[in-house]
């Protein structure tokens, strides 16, 4: 299972993903209107996945809410 899992991660290593653009107005817009606060957490969370999908890499996060 072990050698499973390196050869997958080298695999992965090497792909191209997808990289999102950075948030626009829109997305903003969005997020202000969202009538809950939001705690340091969740928003320090949002931050880091954020910063995630705008990498070419593929991401490689788990999040449980």
């Amino acid at each position: 299972m072990a050698s499973d899992l390196l050869r997958v991660q080298a695999e992965r290593e090497q792909r191209k993903g997808f990289a999102f653009p950075k948030d626009n107005e829109m997305q903003k817009e969005f997020e202000n209107a969202f009538p809950y606060k939001a705690t340091n957490d969740q928003l320090l969370a949002a931050k880091q996945i954020k910063e995630d999908m705008e990498k070419e890499s593929p991401m490689d996060r788990l999040l449980v809410g």
